[in-house]
């Protein structure tokens, strides 16, 4: 399974409000400068770039393996660093699958599929 990092899709600012357009977000273990893959979509084949540049709404996508940790550090556009945190996504399973099913009442068997906005 997968999961969002947390701050997957954000936007993040500057100091004075403003979208961080052009910034970057780049991921390492924690405690070390040794990058590590993150990815363009829940299915975890399309590594990012690292860092992720932001776009013009100052916001990028990251999705990560479930029981991870990252050490997560944020820039400007000048490559000023913003911010140095380390951040985890939860060890339980990501309830959406890639079909964009919600998996219900699974306590171990194979549970239940929600498909919302589809038909059949």
């Amino acid at each position: 399974m997968s999961g969002l990092i947390p701050n997957g899709k954000q936007r993040f600012f500057d100091a004075n409000g403003n979208p961080l357009a052009g910034g970057s977000v780049a991921f390492y273990q924690p405690g070390t400068l040794t990058p590590v893959d993150t990815y363009a979509n829940q299915a975890l084949t399309t590594v990012n770039p690292n860092p992720i540049t932001l776009d013009a709404s100052g916001e990028m996508i990251a999705w990560g393996p479930d029981s991870t940790s990252y050490r997560q550090q944020v820039f400007d556009s000048l490559g000023n660093l913003i911010w140095d945190q380390v951040t985890a996504i939860a060890g339980f399973a990501n309830p959406m699958t890639a079909a964009g099913d919600l998996v219900v009442g699974t306590t171990g068997g194979a549970g239940a599929a929600l498909h919302v906005g589809a038909n059949g």
